[in-house]
């Protein structure tokens, strides 16, 4: 990893653990608001239950987390926190989950960097990425202006045009007609939920339409991405399968 590659995961991983602190607070706001003394019980403790997870009898409380189990919790919790504000509307509940499941993606990167994973070009939409977070959990004004003058000011790599238009068309696809519809179904597995997204992203920090295609075409064939695709049909839902021909539509324009 280069220089500047380093220097971009440590701004972005020192971020990384002022969200985490971000969602503690939250979560120590919220869940006793909901399940009054039985919180723990109730939102973190049912939260290892659905992930089919152990609880270590040493934490007793969310600073013991790190932040992927505190988005784990975060998001077991979201539909009832969400219901409990007055003004459901204002934070779209499968928007915010997607951004969430976004944010383990890239939680997960930053815990395991590597060249291929942690790139210049990506920088601003990490950013992006965090900004949002933190408009959502704590909407901390002045840390959200630190996060865009990093925007403004940062300089980054140019991508063909051309390119970046076909991604987001792809992206914006695999959104509307596959992530979206599972992320509201109710009896579709977390896990499967979480792989969906993560593929999504994956498609984000590809850099040439080679690269897009070929993984595409892995995720089609590899068994996990059978098994996905029986559990979406299953629930009456789409699968990357059922795209396809609008997949090729968009990438051999």
């Amino acid at each position: 990893m280069n220089k500047r590659r380093i220097k971009i995961f440590v701004t972005l991983y020192e971020h990384l653990l002022l969200l985490r602190e971000d969602v503690i607070n939250f979560l120590s706001e919220k869940l006793p608001f909901l399940y009054s003394e039985r919180w723990w019980e109730e939102g973190v403790v049912n939260a290892y239950v659905i992930h089919n997870q152990t609880l270590y009898d040493d934490i007793h409380s969310l600073s013991g987390f790190d932040f992927s189990e505190l988005l784990n919790i975060l998001i077991y919790n979201w539909e009832n926190i969400v219901l409990a504000r007055n003004s459901v509307d204002s934070v779209p509940d499968n928007r915010s989950l997607r951004l969430f499941y976004k944010m383990k993606t890239i939680r997960n990167d930053l815990a395991h960097p590597n060249d291929n994973k942690i790139r210049s070009s990506d920088f601003k939409k990490y950013i992006g990425y965090f900004t949002e977070f933190s408009k959502i959990i704590s909407n901390n004004a002045a840390y959200i202006e630190k996060l865009n003058r990093y925007v403004k000011f940062e300089k980054y790599e140019n991508s063909d045009m051309d390119l970046e238009q076909k991604k987001l068309r792809i992206i914006k696809l695999i959104e509307d007609e596959v992530i979206e519809p599972a992320l509201s179904c109710d009896t579709l597995d977390e896990d499967v939920k979480e792989s969906l997204v993560g593929t999504l992203i994956k498609f984000e920090i590809l850099n040439s339409l080679e690269d897009i295609n070929a993984f595409f075409s892995r995720s089609l064939l590899s068994p996990s991405g059978k098994n996905i695709y029986k559990l979406l049909h299953e629930n009456n839902l789409k699968a990357f399968e059922d795209i396809l021909g609008k997949y090729n539509e968009i990438y051999y324009s």
